[in-house]
């Protein structure tokens, strides 16, 4: 089993693979009464929705479309690729985890867009099992490397979309991928190193002087054992991909336009991140 974790600029996506013994028709467990569906390879409809979003064809035989018909745009999502066993049980073999915390509604600034949302309103996603999860319209150079059989007699497939997070912070589905709580820790890493720097700055400190002192701050290399470690890891991540945005409009741009980015990253209210009838 391998684990990768790619993303820019907020959009972390989180592959979980394994090789792919397919045994029988796939099937499907979406959230179309929320307003996100999944198209199957060998639905007829396929085709035209594959073309739609400007593809001539699939990466694999096992991709499928993901559209968005709930009339919000969408901020985060979880779908999973599951095997069915012959005993009754279920393996997860290929998670794909998108998040991108800047796409969330900033209710304090009505209007207010940081960031294209995951999938617009109207708009689609093609996933695939393999590679990065979501497919690209300029193929990534990245291979995924070994995978594990399951040991037990696959007799069936399905994928499931398991959350989505629209922009408005409201969760839909049954969330066992713990979409909703990575894309809260993920935004509040973000914010809290935001105000960091803004309130250095407001302080007298130079903004140049911030940034070279932060990003000298050496990453965590110990051996990643335990899921506490994963996590440290993951935060470390995201909070040098949020200074990279900074730090490359501070050399390439220059300081009115770092501040400009400080200011267009910064939530005037935090987004509530919750689910259907709560506050």
């Amino acid at each position: 089993m391998q684990n990768k974790v790619t993303g820019w600029g907020g959009l972390l996506l989180l592959l979980v693979n394994s090789a792919l013994c397919w045994q029988s028709k796939m099937t499907k467990h979406d959230l179309a009464a929320d307003g996100l569906s999944i198209v199957l390879p060998d639905e007829p409809n396929f085709a035209g929705e594959l073309k739609a979003i400007g593809f001539s064809s699939p990466s694999t035989p096992k991709d499928v479309i993901v559209k968005n018909t709930s009339g919000r745009d969408i901020a985060a999502l979880g779908v999973r690729y599951v095997y069915r066993l012959e005993d009754g049980d279920s393996a997860p073999f290929s998670n794909i985890i998108a998040l991108v915390p800047e796409a969330l509604s900033d209710a304090g600034a009505p209007g207010k867009r940081v960031s294209q949302p995951l999938i617009e309103a109207g708009g689609a996603l093609l996933l695939s099992p393999e590679g990065e999860g979501i497919v690209k319209h300029t193929p990534s150079q990245s291979q995924m490397i070994g995978g594990v059989y399951p040991a037990k007699k696959v007799v069936g497939s399905f994928v499931e979309v398991n959350a989505v997070v629209f922009a408005d912070g409201e969760v839909r589905g049954p969330d066992n991928m713990q979409i909703a709580e990575q894309l809260r820790l993920r935004l509040e890493e973000q914010q809290n190193l935001l105000k960091e720097v803004s309130r250095r700055v407001a302080g007298g400190e130079q903004l140049g002087d911030i940034l070279n002192e932060l990003t000298r701050i050496p990453p965590n290399k110990r051996r990643i054992t335990n899921q506490i470690d994963m996590a440290n890891h993951r935060q470390i991540a995201m909070r040098a991909n949020y200074l990279r945005r900074v730090t490359d409009a501070y050399y390439w741009q220059g300081e009115a336009d770092a501040r400009n980015e400080l200011k267009r990253l910064s939530f005037v209210t935090m987004p509530n991140i919750h689910r259907e009838g709560e506050n």
